[in-house]
């Protein structure tokens, strides 16, 4: 013979034990994704901007953590021969995946100045990525 149990009470422990369960683990959860969430890369923008008048033919960028000096990234640009480049040289942007924080950008680029000579830009800046796009203007020797 088949006995149904019955289902327990709202006042009882019983009742109470489970859905207790349950939230312990959605909350333990929840802390878990709150310190593990902004540890993970995300895209991160930075856009060169040259000094007036000059154009932008090579750029190097290297991307260091700030409290260690170790080199986390690095590229080499070209913005004059990249598909969608801007025509004008003016500025060359760049995205790559990094946590938000701080970081060491150094700069290494070869320009063209107005009076037609190749001049070469160094640059080394503090950055704070978050998400948005960071701006570094470069500046005339």
């Amino acid at each position: 013979m088949n006995q149904v149990t019955p289902a327990p009470s709202a006042t009882s422990w019983e009742f109470w034990k489970k859905r207790l369960a349950r939230i312990a683990i959605l909350l333990g959860l929840a802390l878990l994704a709150t310190q593990v969430l902004p540890s993970l890369p995300t895209e991160q923008n930075v856009l060169i901007l040259a000094p007036q008048g000059h154009t932008l033919r090579q750029v190097s960028l290297s991307y260091a953590d700030r409290s260690d000096g170790r080199l986390l990234a690095g590229v080499d640009l070209h913005p004059l021969s990249t598909p969608n480049a801007s025509q004008s040289g003016a500025s060359v942007a760049h995205s790559l995946r990094l946590t938000n924080g701080d970081y060491r950008l150094i700069v290494a680029s070869e320009a063209g100045a107005p009076n037609g000579t190749t001049v070469f830009l160094n640059h080394i800046q503090e950055l704070h990525l978050d998400g948005t796009t960071q701006k570094v203007q470069l500046n005339a020797p």
